[in-house]
């Protein structure tokens, strides 16, 4: 598997596109933590929006009938292996890692 940092100029782009092909596909979402209260988790849920917000430095998830703020994020990696997206990481201003992974990993559009 490979992990591939995105540059904060190109992260609302990048997700909005994202946003659209992944479109009511089902996802599971984690927030990991040092903490024990830190781990989330939200299984087989289908994605509505993915978006990174510049004027407010956040990063919104709705999901069902879940919505997820990440705010100040720290990077944005997409892991792949040859080809095929399997999940977003998120690093957030409190060093949490908040992991967007797939159910149905797909195939990475072309610029």
């Amino acid at each position: 598997m490979t992990k591939y940092e995105i540059e904060p100029f190109n992260w609302q782009y990048l997700l909005n596109q994202l946003s659209i092909e992944l479109e009511n596909k089902t996802i599971h979402v984690e927030i990991i933590g040092e903490s024990i209260g830190d781990l989330f988790k939200a299984r087989d849920m289908t994605l509505i929006e993915l978006i990174y917000d510049n004027k407010k430095d956040t990063v919104k998830i709705v999901c069902d009938h879940l919505v997820h703020l990440i705010k100040s994020p720290l990077t944005i990696s997409f892991q792949q292996d040859q080809g095929v997206m399997n999940a977003i990481e998120i690093l957030d201003d409190n060093v949490k890692k908040n992991v967007v992974k797939f159910k149905d990993p797909f195939l990475v559009p072309r610029p």
